[in-house]
């Protein structure tokens, strides 16, 4: 496939250059509020990025949506206290109106945000890594393992301010109290304790 490939977050042409490849249904690497992520559209992408990472089909991918396609995504009924912290590097797991959970995380990245606008849909975002190995935090460890990979149709490079080297904490609103199952880039005590 011929394609971009490397494009500057800076760049006034990202977020479009980025929403043609998520909308043609590639692979795209992104820099977030927390560390890179590997994502696509939903649900159109998620074949693609488990043959990427070799994921097996009973671990689910967490997306990235804009409150209100979170509020959608629970079927208009978000757990409390979710509202008045997001966006922030928290991903939260809800139940979904047909029975099931999904993680979702409302992005505290104004370009991440302009994306998920343009797209008109959630995006899977995970890390950057082969499934079971430590994920990859630099671009330049990403760029080399993946760059010649021609399923990934564009990488964005992010400044050094972008991201964390902490990925987003991970909290389980199915239950009450509310669990942390990986604490993260957020400090999710307070939530918990409601």
């Amino acid at each position: 496939m011929e394609h971009e490939l490397v494009i500057s977050r800076q760049d006034e042409r990202s977020a479009e250059v980025v929403v043609q490849c998520l909308l043609a249904d590639h692979a795209v690497i992104l820099p977030c509020d927390t560390i890179y992520g590997l994502s696509a559209r939903v649900p159109q992408g998620e074949n693609l990025l488990r043959e990427i990472k070799g994921r097996s089909a009973d671990k689910s991918f967490l997306v990235l949506a804009t409150l209100e396609m979170a509020r959608s995504l629970s079927g208009g009924h978000l757990p409390p206290g979710l509202e008045e912290i997001w966006p922030a590097p928290l991903t939260a797991i809800v139940n979904t109106q047909d029975g099931g959970t999904i993680g979702i995380r409302v992005p505290d990245d104004v370009f991440i945000q302009k994306i998920l606008e343009m797209v008109g849909t959630p995006i899977y975002s995970t890390s950057v890594n082969v499934s079971g190995e430590k994920a990859m935090l630099s671009f330049d460890e990403i760029f080399s393992h993946y760059g010649m990979d021609e399923r990934i149709a564009l990488f964005v490079i992010g400044s050094s301010s972008v991201g964390t080297t902490m990925a987003s904490t991970i909290v389980d609103c199915t239950v009450r109290p509310y669990r942390i199952l990986r604490q993260g880039a957020y400090d999710a005590t307070t939530l918990i304790r409601e």
